[in-house]
C-alpha cells in the first residue's frame, strides 16, 4: 500500500513538474500497478504468474531486465541451497572440536579458526543455537 502512494505521489510530481523535467517516468505508475495485479492474483498458479509476468516485461519492453532478474533470484536460490547444505556437516566439524583428550586452549583456538573460516555460517550456527536456548528457557 505504502508503495502504490509513494508511486502517486511521484505521478503528480511529474504532472506538476510539467513534460521537460522528466521526475519519474510517464507510464512507470501504469507498468507497475499492472505487475501489481499479476502478483496479487491468488488464482494463478505459479507457472501461469511467471508467464504473465514475461508477458508484462515484453508489453513494456523490459524482458531482458526481466529474464536476468528471473536468472539472478535463481542463482540466489541455489547458492542458499549450497549454503544451507554445508552446516550439518560443519557444525559437525565444530562439535568434534569437543574432544576430552584436547586441552580447552586447544579446543578454543580450533573453534576460533573454524570461525573465522566460515564467518557467515557460524552466525548462521550462532543464531540456532540461541533460539533453541530460548525454546529450552520457554519450559
Amino acid at each position: 500500500m505504502q508503495a502504490i502512494a509513494v508511486l502517486a505521489i511521484l505521478a503528480i510530481v511529474n504532472i506538476v513538474a510539467g513534460e521537460g523535467v522528466g521526475v519519474f517516468p510517464k507510464n512507470a505508475v501504469w507498468e507497475f500497478l499492472d505487475l501489481r495485479k499479476i502478483n496479487n492474483n491468488m488464482t494463478l498458479t505459479l507457472a501461469e504468474r511467471r508467464q504473465k509476468k514475461m508477458e508484462w516485461a515484453e508489453k513494456f519492453g523490459v524482458k531482458k531486465q526481466y529474464t536476468d532478474y528471473v536468472q539472478k533470484r535463481a542463482s540466489m536460490v541455489d547458492k542458499t541451497m549450497a549454503f544451507l547444505a554445508s552446516l550439518p556437516k560443519l557444525y559437525k566439524q565444530y562439535c568434534d572440536t569437543w574432544d576430552g583428550a584436547k586441552l580447552f586452549k586447544d579446543i578454543e583456538a580450533e573453534q576460533k579458526k573454524l570461525a573465522a573460516m566460515y564467518e557467515k555460517e557460524f552466525a548462521v550456527m550462532n543464531l540456532a543455537k540461541d533460539l533453541v536456548e530460548r525454546e529450552e528457557h520457554k519450559i
